[in-house]
């Protein structure tokens, strides 16, 4: 519902896609078996004779009109009246159309047990989530990663214009300047419809989605990138094999043993130069999915710290790797409210994971290396990993895995 509202379908077309999920397989179990055996536990089930009755779906010329009946599943009322007679709840009926809302009305009195009778639903926002796309269009955002000023909770840019170059997104120190511009200006031009409902406090309830910013974004670029350096750089460190296909099967292999023996499911066949857009000129990155960018992520950490201690740089891409995974080990661990030791450690180690990351980034751009490392996510990894979540959740509880199933 949210998806196509956020698109802007007309509402023809809302009606539509909610009708073809409603009619799909997905809610098959819930719709219908699922009710069915919920009202036979609770003997309030009504065994109704069906009867199915040629439906006419569209007006058609006579050639095709035996294609366009279909059957559908009816109650006949003397059937429904009949098997209530039978069945013991003639007492449910009423002599006119005008008793039947005070039928209604003393229902609940006569049935106290009645689940309605004592449940209450409370919905509030706790915060939206998202790619970066949606939320540009839902929220009408005036900074987003196409423009130079590239987040929607402060003034942090792309330093393509002079006048802005210090509140420039790679600035990893605390003391950047972009972090004393948090919340001084919406980030659009009209306020958004979303912004009306009840609970909604500001552009601090817009959630940068983890899923989107590691395991689809930034977590694509640090792995392709350790990936290419390990088997180019270090040819005889990490992976065997005379040549880069030999040490990609050996990479591919040493991949597939490690998700085995921790029980973790891997999608990803094999590694290959296409698989992480290896190229003379631009940066790499990881074609994976979500969940594989995350089990890449561990067994990448695990095949560094068996080299630590090598050299500095090896130690650097070891200690960013242990980073990154102890913050979402925390993350996926921790509850729906961080305790304050835990948002500490986010902090602080989240901070050892974009600091190493950007002087990758920086590497690469020495070495004439031109790419999407240091790309506008990492704006997004900043915040997630080092700024107090304004929602009562921590960000790992507005992950968005079912956009990638």
């Amino acid at each position: 519902m949210a998806y196509t509202v956020g698109s802007g379908q007309a509402s023809v077309n809302h009606a539509r896609s909610l009708a073809r999920v409603y009619d799909s397989d997905l809610f098959t179990s819930q719709r219908e078996r699922g009710l069915h055996e919920r009202a036979k536990k609770a003997r309030v089930s009504l065994p109704c004779p069906i009867t199915m009755v040629p439906i006419l779906l569209r007006e058609s010329s006579e050639l095709d009109a035996a294609a366009s009946l279909v059957e559908w599943p009816f109650i006949l009322p003397h059937e429904f009246v009949r098997t209530l007679v039978a069945e013991g709840y003639l007492n449910v009926l009423v002599g006119d159309v005008k008793d039947i809302p005070g039928f209604w009305e003393h229902f609940l009195k006569d049935f106290p047990d009645h689940p309605a009778a004592v449940a209450t639903l409370h919905c509030f926002i706790t915060g939206f989530r998202g790619d970066w796309k949606a939320l540009k269009q839902v929220f009408n955002l005036r900074r987003h990663a196409s423009t130079d000023e590239i987040c929607w909770l402060c003034k942090a840019c792309k330093g393509l214009d002079d006048d802005q170059s210090p509140l420039i997104f790679t600035d990893a120190r605390n003391s950047a300047a972009f972090w004393g511009t948090i919340g001084l200006e919406d980030p659009w031009s009209q306020s958004p419809s979303y912004a009306t409902l009840v609970g909604f406090s500001g552009p601090g309830m817009i959630h940068a989605d983890l899923l989107h910013v590691y395991h689809l974004g930034v977590g694509r670029d640090a792995c392709g990138a350790l990936l290419k350096l390990m088997m180019s750089k270090y040819p005889t460190v990490f992976f065997e094999g005379n040549n880069i296909p030999a040490k990609m099967q050996a990479a591919t292999k040493q991949l597939k043993e490690y998700a085995a023996l921790h029980k973790l499911p891997l999608r990803m066949k094999r590694f290959s130069k296409a698989k992480i857009s290896w190229k003379k000129k631009s940066f790499p990155e990881l074609k994976s999915s979500g969940y594989d960018t995350y089990v890449i992520s561990r067994w990448l950490g695990h095949v560094l710290s068996l080299a630590q201690g090598r050299n500095d740089e090896i130690n650097k891409w070891a200690t960013m790797m242990w980073a990154i995974n102890l913050v979402l080990s925390l993350l996926s661990r921790a509850g729906r409210w961080l305790t304050p030791e835990e948002q500490d450690n986010k902090v602080v180690v989240g901070k050892i994971f974009v600091t190493i990351y950007l002087s990758l980034a920086f590497d690469s751009i020495q070495n004439n290396v031109v790419g999407e490392c240091g790309q506008s996510c990492t704006c997004c990894i900043t915040y997630c990993c080092q700024v107090p979540s304004p929602s009562p959740t921590q960000i790992h509880f507005q992950l968005g895995w079912m956009r990638t199933v």
